[in-house]
């Protein structure tokens, strides 16, 4: 059984790094019932490299709402890569066009979380504007070690109905 589990949970990883769609969500109150606030996000799997791992498995959750975008990051694919210190990186997105997109004070939080604040925010939207493959690169430098992070994923073409909802 604890096989199947397994093998459940890596076909589901394997098909979200190649695939990505948004999807919308809802947030639930305390009781746990959904509100009617909506926030869009989509799960993909890459790889992260520091002094003592090497291109290990990650996860990434992507979450966009309003005017805010984040990137939860899991390290091995379920902890979140947390840390003592708040660092300010820079994301390197590879377009379907191939033309490469760089932004800059991207902070990564102490939390494991990438955060594109307002000033960034039209930047990472505008960067995701179109459906096919892209690539996204970022380090975490301390003064103790490197992690390096990549993730490939396909963003889908959206159907009419969709593009309403979406906020591209």
């Amino acid at each position: 059984m604890k096989k199947m589990k397994l093998l459940f949970l890596f076909t589901f990883l394997t098909y979200g790094s190649i695939y990505a769609q948004w999807e919308k969500k809802h947030y639930v109150d305390d009781f746990g019932d959904k509100t009617d606030k909506t926030y869009e996000s989509f799960m993909v799997t890459g790889t992260f490299t520091n002094s003592v791992s090497t291109d290990r498995d990650a996860v990434f959750e992507f979450i966009k709402k309003e005017n805010a975008f984040r990137v939860k990051v899991y390290e091995f694919g379920y902890n979140l890569a947390t840390s003592l210190e708040h660092r300010t990186v820079t994301v390197k997105i590879k377009q379907p066009n191939c033309n490469v997109v760089t932004i800059n004070d991207v902070s990564f939080t102490k939390k494991g979380s990438l955060y594109f604040d307002e000033e960034n925010f039209t930047e990472i939207m505008s960067a995701f504007s179109s459906s096919g493959q892209y690539t996204m690169l970022f380090n975490r430098t301390s003064d103790q070690s490197t992690s390096r992070y990549r993730l490939n994923f396909k963003l889908e073409e959206l159907n009419p109905q969709e593009k309403a909802i979406s906020s591209f």
